[in-house]
């Protein structure tokens, strides 16, 4: 009885991580961590954002977003005016303090349809995860991989885009036990370790989703610091299209 019992403890370990046996089953029990009730493709609220760079001042932004209704909204502080980027689907309108920028304030601000769009994407991407890793052209590995990450052992997934959604392979960490996202990691070339990892703590309780409060970014290459983006403060929806 004593061999059987401890037979049984050594399969502790092994049935723990191997509770899900593809990347798809990993993902799916991220989500469910992550937003248990489906919240975020319904989801409409204001984050307040503070982000650090090294060697500049923080800065602040908000995001309005309006999940149910495919509208974004980032509004910020450049160059001493109030900046507004407002994008419903692929289609984008500026502000600057209240009214359209002249010729000069597009070329200074960058305030091109392109970089909207990008700004748009960076956004709903980053903060969406993982719930975003479900969207049309991603492809997340059968495979799960056990790798270290900041110090500790988690289960990742490899991710790959199609080539007109994005051509950066990218990496995400789970915790084993509660399988929440810890961070994630991208290369443009993979054999060349070039890229970016982004390390996760804290959380921001928004309904019934959970969602990372910070993210710190660092290159793969030999782990400078590029900067700090938080979570301030998760809001009702304060501004509609």
């Amino acid at each position: 009885m004593k061999k059987i019992f401890i037979l049984l403890l050594s399969l502790v370990p092994l049935t723990l991580a191997t509770a899900q046996q593809t990347g798809h089953e990993l993902l799916e029990a991220a989500i469910a961590y992550h937003d248990p009730r489906g919240q975020w493709p319904g989801l409409q609220a204001t984050f307040v954002f503070s982000d650090s760079r090294p060697g500049q001042p923080d800065r602040q932004a908000r995001m309005h977003l309006d999940n149910v209704h495919g509208n974004l909204c980032v509004m910020r502080q450049q160059a001493g005016h109030r900046v507004v980027r407002h994008v419903t689907g692929n289609t984008c309108r500026q502000e600057v303090d209240g009214r359209p920028p002249t010729a000069a304030e597009k070329e200074e601000l960058q305030l091109t349809d392109s970089r909207c769009l990008m700004l748009r994407n960076y956004y709903l991407y980053l903060w969406g995860l993982p719930m975003k890793l479900h969207d049309p052209g991603t492809h997340v590995s059968d495979s799960i991989y056990h790798k270290p990450f900041n110090g500790k052992e988690t289960l990742a997934i490899r991710v790959t885009y199609d080539k007109e959604v994005g051509s950066d392979i990218w990496y995400f960490y789970f915790d084993p036990q509660s399988h929440a996202m810890v961070g994630y990691q991208f290369f443009h070339d993979e054999s060349k370790g070039d890229g970016e990892y982004i390390i996760l703590t804290g959380e921001q309780q928004v309904g019934g989703l959970r969602i990372p409060a910070q993210r710190t970014w660092y290159t793969n290459a030999d782990s400078t610091l590029l900067g700090t983006d938080r979570l301030v403060e998760v809001l009702p929806l304060e501004h509609r299209h």
